[in-house]
């Protein structure tokens, strides 16, 4: 059991996917060599929309990151062994969070970070992410896309460990404000507005009436709404009205 703990930084940080009751060999296996064996939930906290997993948001990195570091960073000399069970969403969640944080608080690069969890020697079988449908995927999102999309995010300046401003990010990522996310200085998604009484609104469905978004949208700088869903999901007037222009561009999920 042993021989499946792989290192990322020689006798300081090592992760390690396994049974509860492996891990807890695993832990007679170490006694006496001042381990320490550590997970948390962050991994897990993905909401899939259909048969998607994830990767987990920016919010979840920075928290996973800020965290991770803080108890890197203990004056200590424990070895750190993250325990990962093994179904294949927390081992995909907690790669990508892995990786993610050699990258942002190590200075790996891409490439260095995805190596330990995707090389020929690597101890799981990564299964690449996918879209949020029940589709069969037309295309696979593997550790090393989601690995370049954070290291440009970086080089741009879009996102910054330690000016990440997490209140913000998770104020607008609560449905009951919009479920809004900013991924670049120009450029905010968001989930489509349902006019009241709208009849594609679905049990125990959090939407907003687009006249809700507008102080939002205002505080955020945006000046244009492009529809990417059914053009009668809502009165696109709304928008209008408040000086933000509007623009239909649908297409088939």
């Amino acid at each position: 059991m042993e021989t499946d703990v792989r290192y990322l930084i020689p006798n300081r940080l090592a992760f390690v996917s396994a049974t509860a009751w492996q891990i807890d060999e695993l832990r007679v296996d170490f006694e006496g060599r001042n381990a320490c064996f550590i997970s948390s939930d962050l991994h897990q906290k993905y909401v899939p929309l259909a048969a998607d997993f994830g990767p987990v948001n920016l919010g979840i990195v920075h928290r996973f990151c800020s965290g991770f570091q803080n108890r890197i960073s203990a004056k200590d000399d424990q070895l750190i062994i993250y325990c990962i069970s093994e179904c294949f969403e927390d081992r995909a969640n907690a790669s990508f969070l892995l990786a993610a944080f050699m990258m942002l608080c190590r200075g790996w690069t891409a490439e260095e970070a995805a190596a330990p969890f995707t090389c020929s020697s690597a101890p799981f079988t990564l299964r690449p992410f996918r879209d949020a449908t029940f589709d069969v995927p037309s295309y696979e999102l593997s550790l090393l896309d989601c690995l370049h999309a954070l290291e440009r995010a970086v080089s741009y300046g879009w996102f910054d460990l330690s000016k990440f401003d997490s209140q913000l990010y998770w104020e607008l990522d609560n449905p009951i404000n919009g479920d809004l996310h900013q991924y670049c200085p120009k450029f905010v998604a968001m989930k489509g507005p349902l006019s009241r009484g709208s009849t594609y609104l679905e049990t125990d469905e959090i939407a907003l009436a687009p006249e809700m978004y507008v102080p939002t949208l205002r505080r955020l700088g945006v000046t244009c709404v492009v529809r990417l869903n059914e053009p009668d999901t809502y009165d696109k007037t709304e928008f209008e009205r408040a000086g933000i222009a509007h623009h239909d561009l649908y297409f088939d999920d």
